[in-house]
């Protein structure tokens, strides 16, 4: 599941770079070709919008797998581990380019820092899931326990980005303390 997942979100991303990139009926694919490496805004707008985009498919991979499980199995605590599951594998491609220096950039590079794009795709998994739960009785969730669920399986996926990055401080921000 975890490779699925992570497969649908690569290609659900370069799907959205290819609508991005359409004009006129045609492939414009040529960014800046002066100086293929700098920054631009519209770059990192660009690569947040695939994630974003490749985010909400991935989810509804996740809520079609899981409204397939064995009635037993279908609760709010099950969505909650798939979601994480989901975030983590959708977002651990971005975790293996990441500049272990500790150095947090914005306005840099032609992608956006990789935790930045990790925890844009988990909050948007997590905002689908509410708002696609809103209307039914199906689960009950709710954000910081998703948010904690997310960023401990990432943990134990990947520890040394956890302790190097300090994902307790990110939580105790997303919980809004």
């Amino acid at each position: 599941l975890f490779f699925h997942l992570a497969a649908a979100f690569i290609y659900y991303h370069e799907i959205a770079h290819l609508i991005q990139f359409q004009k006129n009926g045609e492939l414009d694919a040529i960014e800046n070709p002066s100086n293929p490496n700098a920054f631009t805004i519209d770059r990192h707008a660009k690569e947040l919008d695939a994630d974003i985009f490749a985010s909400i498919y991935v989810f509804k991979h996740i809520i079609k797998y899981w409204r397939k499980l064995p009635e037993e199995y279908r609760n709010s605590d099950s969505l909650k581990k798939l979601i994480a599951i989901g975030s983590a594998a959708a977002g651990s491609f971005l975790l293996l380019f990441i500049d272990f220096s500790g150095k947090m950039y914005y306005e840099e590079k032609t992608h956006p820092h990789s935790l930045l794009r990790s925890f844009a795709i988990s909050n948007t998994m997590i905002d689908f899931a509410l708002i696609e739960l809103s209307h039914t009785k199906e689960a009950e969730l709710n954000k910081p326990e998703l948010i904690e669920a997310c960023i401990l399986f990432l943990d134990s996926l990947f520890p040394k980005i956890a302790s190097e990055h300090k994902f307790d401080r990110l939580k105790e921000i997303f919980k809004g303390e």
